[in-house]
């Protein structure tokens, strides 16, 4: 923080008498621990508060400069918080006594990042701040799964919720195909690929939409799907885990309410594309709403995207592991053995039509 100046002291004041009666708790000098760093890093002014049921930060640095701001000191600070070791608000927002130079105007407006003088900070509502951006995150989780060869008549979508995998030798039944996908790539074949894991959360934060799919393909020896009260054999099992993690910039409006008996309410809809889906969220009381309605949509994507893909090593269970259909026997007596296909790619709607690389 600036040293304590008068009119950096009333903006300070300004903002704690505006957001404190909304529940608000405004720190100057916050210090924050950054995982993996010894280090504390200082925040100038940080608000904290709730969006809906969700609680939401907003860091606000006070630069006291003899000059305009310019493009190497705004850099330097959107690394603060853009950063691999960035301090983990919702929003920032810089207050500079001279104002800012043209380079930083123009680059705050692409990296959404709110940019004010100290006249102009003095005259803000500070009640309507927002935040400006939606973290989007769907954990790894299994998206589809197929079984070769396809069973004639029957869907492979039906196939992955219905089916049961069952031994063709001895009519044991090891339980619903879904939950033996889930178990052979969450508790044996992830855990042994630390480096395709790293790869696929790096694919996934670099894609332009945020989200990314691991196809992963392994053969099945003396096993078969029942379904319909029928067993058809099947030789391979493919399926794709999806992830999100995206960042998507929000569309607010606000809409004043007028009652039969004249009162008003203020209603604000926020809208974003994010991870491949148009997410919509309606505040009924602003931002002081305990409840508010949330709905998510599949996206509009472009005829034209893109299919990308990185390929990873073959994986081999060992013959004397246990095998990861839960049978209790060695691999080498159950299931064969699997020789795990896998890509990282980025999804598209028609990528879950597609057929598995080869």
């Amino acid at each position: 923080m600036p040293q304590r100046t008068n009119e950096f002291q009333e903006l300070v004041s300004l903002i704690q008498s505006a957001l404190a009666p909304a529940g608000a708790k405004i720190t100057t000098s916050a210090m924050f621990k950054i995982p993996g760093l010894d280090t504390l890093r200082e925040v100038d002014v940080l608000i904290e508060g709730e969006f809906g049921q969700y609680k939401i930060r907003i860091a606000v640095e006070a630069k006291d400069e003899i000059r305009k701001f310019n493009i190497g000191q705004f850099d330097l600070l959107l690394g603060k918080y853009r950063g691999e070791c960035r301090v983990q608000v919702d929003k920032f927002i810089i207050v500079s006594r001279k104002g800012f130079t043209k380079g930083v105007v123009d680059k705050a407006k692409l990296v959404d990042v709110e940019l004010l003088t100290l006249d102009e900070a003095k005259t803000k509502d500070w009640t309507t701040l927002k935040p400006g951006r939606l973290h989007f995150q769907f954990p790894p989780h299994i998206c589809w799964i197929k079984v070769q060869p396809e069973i004639p008549g029957i869907d492979q979508k039906r196939i992955g919720t219905s089916g049961r995998l069952v031994c063709t030798c001895c009519g044991k039944d090891h339980g619903s195909l879904k939950e033996y996908v889930s178990k052979v790539v969450f508790c044996h074949f992830l855990p042994r690929e630390p480096k395709l894991v790293t790869k696929f959360r790096e694919q996934v934060t670099s894609s332009p939409e945020g989200q990314a799919c691991l196809n992963i393909t392994w053969e099945l020896a003396h096993h078969g799907v029942q379904i319909d009260g029928t067993v058809h054999r099947i030789t391979h099992v493919t399926t794709a885990v999806h992830a999100v993690s995206a960042v998507g910039q929000l569309h607010c409006r606000e809409y004043e309410l007028k009652s039969s008996t004249g009162s008003t309410r203020l209603v604000r809809h926020m809208t974003t594309t994010v991870g491949g889906k148009q997410i919509q969220v309606v505040m009924p009381d602003g931002l002081k709403s305990q409840k508010i309605a949330l709905r998510i949509d599949p996206a509009a994507r472009p005829a034209n995207g893109s299919f990308k893909s990185a390929r990873s090593p073959q994986v081999r269970v060992g013959r004397n592991d246990p095998c990861p259909c839960g049978s209790g026997a060695k691999f080498k007596k159950c299931c064969g053995t699997i020789s795990a296909r896998s890509s990282v790619t980025d999804t598209s709607p028609t990528s879950r039509n597609r057929s598995t690389p080869n």
